[in-house]
């Protein structure tokens, strides 16, 4: 589906209206990004029997079927929030309190019943992450009642009216990218997604292992190898 040029010219116009002139830091772009290492690798060449005429032909494999979701924000000046890791298991396993990943500082995990995001994570995610991070910026960088900006998609999560009510009253100001233009105007999918699922996949090919505790190490690896400094302002660099 094409992009319209009236959602376009709409989104500059809300851009111009509530970024301009605001800090770097306040202007905050969120993306989710789903994984599996299987149905994200890519097909490869190989040899097959002279009389084999099919276009591809399939093997069986050894598939790991851990679904996830890394909810990722970054910011105009290069922070990042912690990744926020959506699963399907409603516990962790116990080696994963021993990885020593710092829970609300390296990384955030939430069950999803489909390991998706949905309304009540983003909600959560607004209050736990999002607002906290405005807060801290208000003692020297942002004024108590001065917007910050929240860039993000049209996902139905990102709208339930409980989100919005949120976002009101902490003084932080969704700004919607038009329909069917993640590909041009959304941050992380210019850049950040294809750095993590490119080094997730090598991850993967390395150590195949699915205990919990190295599944997620390697995400949230791979979240710190995508969301550098430099890469995150390269990100917005591209839209």
């Amino acid at each position: 589906m094409e992009v319209k040029h009236g959602d376009v010219n709409r989104y500059r116009a809300e851009v111009e209206q509530y970024i301009g002139g605001k800090p770097t830091c306040c202007i905050i772009a969120i993306d989710e990004s789903g994984g599996q290492d299987w149905p994200d690798a890519k097909p490869y060449m190989m040899l097959v029997p002279a009389n084999i005429t099919a276009a591809q032909f399939y093997y069986k494999v050894k598939r790991n079927g851990h679904l996830h979701t890394v909810i990722s924000a970054i910011t105009l000046c290069g922070d990042t929030l912690p990744p926020l890791i959506v699963i399907k298991r409603l516990s962790l396993d116990y080696e994963v309190h021993s990885t020593g990943l710092s829970e609300g500082e390296d990384i955030v995990i939430v069950h999803g019943p489909k390991g998706y995001v949905n309304g009540s994570i983003m909600s959560n995610w607004v209050t736990d992450l999002a607002i906290q991070y405005v807060e801290n910026l208000r003692s020297d960088k942002l004024g108590a009642k001065e917007e910050a900006i929240l860039l993000m998609d049209n996902f139905p999560a990102h709208k339930i009216d409980e989100v919005l009510e949120k976002l009101r009253d902490a003084h932080l100001q969704p700004v919607f990218i038009p329909p069917n233009s993640s590909h041009a105007l959304q941050a992380e999918d210019l850049l950040t997604f294809s750095v993590l699922k490119s080094v997730l996949r090598k991850a993967n090919n390395i150590s195949a292992a699915n205990i919990q505790a190295e599944i997620i190490q390697r995400v949230v690896a791979a979240a710190d190898e995508a969301t550098t400094n430099t890469g995150n302002r390269s990100a917005f660099k591209r839209i």
